[in-house]
């Protein structure tokens, strides 16, 4: 038996400053220091790569022999790529390992929030997207419940996972009890480092998101609450062409580009509070870095905000809705609860180990057969 992990993914960091399912790469870190033996398959690579020691192959025919790995793991599995190749390989994975982060087993078009008008799809893409999600679900659902024999299903949340029963229209028997709900766990550097509250201030608040432009990231909702508080300093950090079709208040100050969280650490200490709405989430792991690096945040009053931001004394919850909120006495009342101890709930040894714990478990199980 090879002992060897296959992790499919869509998308995955490279060396050149991508940073697309860092969460993903951020775990697989542990799983490699831990002296797991993983490979990544990236459905997006052009060619292989090596990134801080992690072996990346790129799709290619016959990659896959049997033998060669004894676990498949799927991140965000999409029917592009996940399914399809898990149709042709299945059989050569004696346990697989599903972990499910949001959209890719919901009904996007009920839960998720209408499009900034600048990013709706065409009549006919729109109804494409309601048939795609129709397809997806019922396809996923069968294969589910066909393969739940060699399957674990893991949610980073509570809510998705109620979610997932209601949207696949699962009952929580047809999973065989193979469910396991375990959040992504912060990058290391927010675990190992600690807010200064002495360092000189250049912002009231920072919002940071990869990606400005999807509405459940609420950046219009920052972008309003600036200029109900002219008085206030914004710094918002990210990519994407909201600011081409939206009108930038004066006080808000916007640095385009995706950052490593090396680089972050420099703008969360010169910022006062963290700026985080949602309209639309399943844990919210940039939310989850701040407050853990010790920074007071806002974010939204919203279900799966109050789970997983529980246990915080530095949050508070505000209405997506209210455009004229006066951010200054929630700002001041944050900064008298600060506490100097970390909140420890998304280490990684309350979150990536009990991960490892279970990809162990069931290599000792593949071994047995």
């Amino acid at each position: 038996m090879s002992r060897k992990i296959l992790i499919a993914v869509s998308d995955y960091p490279n060396n050149e400053s991508h940073v697309s399912l860092m969460y993903v790469h951020t775990r697989n870190k542990k799983y490699f220091a831990e002296g797991l033996d993983i490979v990544v398959l990236n459905f997006s690579a052009k060619m292989d790569y090596t990134i801080e020691g992690i072996e990346v192959k790129a799709p290619q025919k016959n990659l896959i022999k049997e033998g060669d790995y004894d676990i498949l793991i799927c991140h965000a599995p999409n029917l592009r790529n996940h399914y399809k190749f898990l149709i042709l390989n299945k059989h050569k994975f004696s346990k697989i390992i599903f972990f499910f982060h949001g959209r890719e087993i919901l009904d996007t078009g009920k839960v998720y929030p209408k499009p900034y008008k600048y990013k709706q799809k065409k009549f006919l893409n729109s109804i494409f997207s309601k048939c795609y999600d129709i397809l997806k679900i019922k396809l996923w659902r069968n294969y589910f419940i066909n393969e739940r024999n060699i399957s674990d299903f893991v949610f980073v949340s509570n809510s998705l996972y109620e979610e997932f029963l209601e949207h696949m229209k699962v009952r929580k028997n047809d999973l065989k009890g193979q469910v396991n709900v375990i959040s992504n766990n912060v990058g290391e550097i927010f675990e190992i480092e600690k807010y200064e509250t002495n360092a000189v201030k250049k912002y009231d608040f920072i919002t940071i998101r990869n990606y400005l432009d999807g509405s459940n990231y609420g950046v219009d909702i920052v972008n309003n609450l600036a200029k109900a508080n002219s008085d206030l300093k914004f710094l918002i950090l990210g990519k994407g062409d909201f600011f081409l079709y939206n009108t930038k208040p004066t006080n808000v100050i916007w640095l385009e580009g995706n950052f490593p969280h090396e680089n972050l650490l420099e703008y969360i200490n010169s910022s006062k509070c963290g700026l985080m709405p949602t309209r639309r989430d399943t844990q919210g792991v940039m939310t989850c870095e701040l407050l853990t690096f010790g920074i007071p945040v806002i974010t939204s009053n919203i279900a799966i905000c109050k789970e997983v931001f529980s246990g915080f004394e530095n949050v508070a919850f505000i209405e997506n809705d209210d455009k004229s909120i006066n951010l200054e006495p929630i700002l001041k009342k944050l900064s008298l609860q600060y506490s100097p101890i970390k909140q420890e709930k998304y280490y990684s040894k309350n979150t990536v180990s009990k991960e490892i714990e279970l990809i162990k478990m069931r290599l000792e199980e593949a071994l047995d057969e």
